[in-house]
């Protein structure tokens, strides 16, 4: 199982204040969740689209997978490092035969 996280925005490194919550977090939202529970998805495919007020992410599949859960909606606000979804990177999840070729 991999956590699929709200990444690090590289132009918020430093609390200005704009895009800050008050405990010093910086505030993000869910512009657009792209993918549901079963859905099996590729390395590098786009899963979700997050952003400040200065500007939008991608967050992409480090691997090929199946999305376990997703723990977010469009329109969520969120932090950085929240867990936005489940990624299942078993090969029994992905739907392939493990069962060795001799056994068939």
């Amino acid at each position: 199982m991999i956590e699929i996280r709200v990444p690090k925005f590289p132009e918020c490194a430093e609390p200005c204040g704009a895009c800050f919550t008050a405990d010093d977090k910086l505030d993000v939202f869910v512009a657009a969740v792209l993918v549901r529970a079963g859905d099996t998805v590729e390395e590098d495919d786009v899963l979700a689209e997050v952003e400040t007020n200065k500007t939008t992410i991608e967050v992409t599949a480090p691997c090929a997978g199946t999305v376990r859960e997703v723990l977010v909606r469009n329109a969520d606000s969120v932090t950085e490092d929240s867990l936005l979804l489940i990624l299942d990177d078993q090969p029994a999840a992905l739907g392939h035969d493990t069962t060795p070729s001799a056994a068939r």
